[in-house]
């Protein structure tokens, strides 16, 4: 009884897996009902549900299947631009997985577009990307494949040479890693090539040698036709009837796809042409395109003496030719004429950021006169005020001159009294009158010159305490517009904070209300997967609604000082690893994720969530700015530091900026979302830490934060 269910259980697997790619059979039954829509817009919608479905069954390769039918469609539909972004997207899934070749299916599309639209530099620049990635991952089927790529690009520039040898080299890998299953069309490849080159033995060396390592039965067709054309070529009639047989066995079996059809009925026409079956020959040119059925039609005509209707051929062949090359003329003519516009858009476009920059310029020149002029005004202001002082201090000088000359006469006066006592003593009692007077009069002068001494101290202190005043009044003045424009930033950081809580908190509250009406309307009908899409959509924006109101609480713990450190020892490769896995549904399409570890793990003493937080902030703002390319984690260790980075190549951030993102609420794109703390956040974290948060302003391909962490706290 056990032996049977484990049999049934096997025999089931295998009937799960009944499909040349060797999926899920319902995977595999959704997958071709993607390929018929594949030109149809819908198909990008499908390829998302069935990598879903993939996802839930575990099965990788149908995921790979799944991300590379948005490419065939971008291809399908002539997008460049979104064909490329699919291939990174594809690349970065892929490489991950064990089924690396699908890393270069998306490649094969771009490399198919630039070289059908005659796009041979930019072919050959994919191409070699293309080869240094299938060795660097040591992919056989991407280094393989490379070969034929350089082969193909110059074959198309007439380098014949050039392409045999690349074809010579993909044998050579493949012989020597003993990939048998792709020998054989690198044998018809080489033959293809010698071919072209006419030279018909070493060709029908290498077609040979590709009928015998034909890994089936089904492939052998298109090579019984190649080799009965080359036998006819060198006249060899037995191989060529043999070659004949055997194709007619082959067909018994199997059928020949379109293209393989032409060279067959081709060959035929040339058959009977030598077999001078000229009325069959010809039945078989009408199956023919236009420009082999003449060239057919020329021989058989020639062949069969009817020169005329060779002629008329010719005229037909020669018109047709004509026409293509003028067709081909035409297209280069119109792809140069586009070059040459997009070139002098480019032009007018440098031209008017020459103007531009010579405006600023000029702004820059008039704000530095409005400046200068300024300050001309404040010295001319100084220089009134030393003038007014100098004033003050000459009048002074003036009293203090009068002072001297009153004391001057005063002494004359004494003088004269002596000089009358001496002269006349009768006159005593008159001159002893007339001295009493002139000393009190002396006296009033000495105290009305000493009130004019303390005066004159009185105004210079009054003078000296002005100017204090005046310089008090001066700084207070500075100081209170210092204030006012301290509190006016204020404001406006409050009003800008309030504006963007109100706009960041509305909008995902609005995409929870509103999704949960759906859900709960019994009135609409939803499949499985709407529902699905629709509660995880519920889900991301409660989880960026709790992301926004954590910032908040994080501002609000750090300012009153209740942040709390669990210090503990965790390895740096954890951490950073735990990170990278919380931000990676945010990493917008088309951009590759990158971890490059230090070269061996170390252990640190820290708080593992504090800074798997920091690195997270870190993350979240280079997917909100990078578009295309690659963000990068990384980290270094010294003797006494760990250094970690996360480097993007988004926007990227001007040196005058490296401090000022820093500030609180401060954002330098007011449309991208989020609050304006989070970088602010890192650095209240890091000085917890020890640690330092900063911008590395020597890098200019996008923006690298720095994270700087003690070793030893």
């Amino acid at each position: 009884m056990i032996f049977c269910l484990i049999l049934g259980f096997f025999l089931g697997k295998l009937k799960a897996q009944d499909n040349p790619f060797k999926i899920d059979n319902d995977l595999y039954s959704y997958y071709q009902r993607c390929e018929v829509s594949i030109k149809d817009r819908k198909v990008l919608a499908m390829a998302d549900t069935l990598f879903n479905m993939a996802k839930r069954k575990n099965d990788v390769k149908a995921q790979c299947l799944a991300k590379n039918l948005k490419g065939d469609y971008y291809f399908f539909a002539g997008d460049i631009k979104n064909l490329l972004k699919e291939k990174d997207n594809i690349i970065s899934f892929a490489v991950e997985t064990p089924f690396q070749q699908y890393v270069f299916s998306p490649w094969n599309r771009v490399i198919s577009y630039y070289t059908t639209h005659d796009m041979r530099d930019e072919a050959l620049q994919e191409i070699q990307k293309y080869q240094r990635e299938a060795i660097r991952l040591n992919n056989a089927y991407g280094i393989g494949n490379s070969y034929k790529k350089f082969s193909d690009i110059y074959t198309l520039n007439g380098q014949g040479d050039l392409a045999l040898e690349e074809l010579l080299k993909g044998l050579d890998y493949y012989e020597r890693t003993g990939k048998k299953e792709e020998i054989f069309n690198f044998y018809s490849y080489i033959g293809n090539c010698y071919l072209n080159m006419n030279k018909l033995e070493l060709a029908k060396q290498y077609y040979l040698q590709a009928l015998g390592n034909a890994p089936v039965e089904s492939f052998k067709g298109p090579y019984y036709i190649v080799l009965a054309s080359l036998y006819l070529d060198t006249n060899n009639i037995e191989e060529t009837q043999k070659y004949i047989a055997l194709l007619n066995k082959w067909k018994q079996k199997y059928k020949l796809s379109f293209l393989t059809k032409e060279k067959e009925n081709r060959f035929y026409a040339r058959w009977y042409c030598h077999e001078k079956e000229y009325d069959k020959a010809l039945t078989y040119c009408e199956t023919l395109s236009p420009m082999n059925k003449y060239l057919t039609k020329i021989k058989i005509f020639e062949s069969s003496g009817k020169i005329d209707s060779a002629y008329r051929n010719s005229v037909l062949y020669y018109d047709y030719r004509m026409k293509q090359i003028n067709e081909e003329q035409q297209q280069i003519l119109a792809k140069n004429v586009a070059k040459f516009d997009n070139a002098r858009l480019e032009n007018e476009k440098n031209v008017l950021s020459l103007k531009n920059a010579r405006l600023q310029l000029e702004q820059l020149n008039t704000k530095e006169r409005l400046l200068a002029a300024d300050k001309e005004k404040n010295l001319l202001a100084l220089n009134n005020t030393r003038l007014e002082l100098n004033n003050k201090n000459l009048a002074l000088d003036r009293q203090q001159a009068e002072v001297n000359r009153q004391r001057a006469e005063a002494n004359k006066q004494i003088a004269l009294k002596l000089s009358a006592q001496r002269q006349a003593h009768s006159e005593k009692v008159f001159n002893w009158t007339v001295t009493m007077l002139l000393l009190l009069i002396s006296l009033g002068l000495f105290t009305y010159a000493f009130q004019r001494h303390r005066a004159a101290r009185r105004l210079q202190k009054e003078v000296l305490r002005t100017t204090k005043a005046r310089n008090e009044a001066e700084e207070s003045r500075i100081e209170a517009e210092k204030a006012r424009r301290e509190a006016e930033n204020a404001n406006k950081m409050k009003s800008l904070f309030l504006q963007n809580m109100s706009h960041e908190i509305r909008t995902p509250l609005n995409a929870i209300v509103g999704f949960s009406n759906v859900l709960s309307d019994p009135s609409i009908e939803l499949g499985a997967d709407e529902k699905t899409e629709f509660s995880k959509l519920v889900q991301d924006n409660g989880s960026l609604l709790t992301n926004l109101i954590n910032d908040i609480l994080d501002i609000s713990k750090l300012e009153s000082g209740n942040y709390e450190l669990r210090l503990s020892n965790d390895s740096v490769v954890s951490i950073c690893r735990k990170a990278l896995a919380s931000v990676r549904e945010r990493v917008p399409l088309g951009v590759q994720m990158i971890f490059v570890p230090y070269e061996k793990d170390i252990e640190i003493k820290t708080d593992p969530l504090r800074v798997q937080q920091l690195l997270i902030n870190f993350l979240t703002n280079a997917c909100k700015y990078t578009e295309k390319g690659s963000i990068m984690l990384a980290f270094e260790v010294n003797d006494t530091q760990v250094i970690f980075s996360v480097t993007d190549t988004g926007t990227g951030i001007d040196p005058e900026n490296a401090e000022r993102i820093f500030d609180r609420f401060e954002k330098l794109d007011q449309f991208k979302q989020g609050t304006g703390l989070g970088l602010n956040i890192c650095r209240s974290i890091a000085d917890l830490l020890h640690g330092e948060v900063k911008l590395d302003t020597t890098y200019t391909k996008g923006a690298r934060f720095l994270f700087i962490h003690p070793m030893n706290l």
